[in-house]
């Protein structure tokens, strides 16, 4: 899992490939003006919906129990929260990884 200011990118450390990674958090870093740490993040099913456990994430904006939008790609999550103006550049940028990943494994 990798933070930036109200995004959350979840890789599949298996499914997707290093050079990959490097290219969606670099973008990730560069259009959202920041990065902070990477943690390793547990992905499980919960009734219908998906839920990540990772490390806290204040300083990107995620507080506990959060309820946020989610994004998905093959072997991708992007996890937005945040203030309105904030939340509006990460969905974009949510989007736009979204569509890089999938451009990348051709779906």
């Amino acid at each position: 899992m990798f933070a930036f200011d109200g995004v959350l990118l979840i890789v599949d450390l298996d499914r997707v490939d290093d050079e990959a990674i490097a290219e969606l958090v670099a973008s990730a870093a560069q259009d959202m003006g920041s990065i902070y740490r990477a943690a390793d993040s547990k992905t499980q099913i919960g009734g219908k919906r998906y839920q990540v456990r990772h490390q806290p994430a204040g300083d990107a904006g995620f507080e506990p129990g959060d309820r946020a939008g989610t994004h998905t790609a093959p072997g991708v999550m992007v996890v937005t929260v945040g203030e309105v103006l904030q939340a509006r550049s990460a969905s974009r940028l949510a989007g736009d990884l979204v569509e890089q990943r999938r451009t990348l494994v051709g779906t």
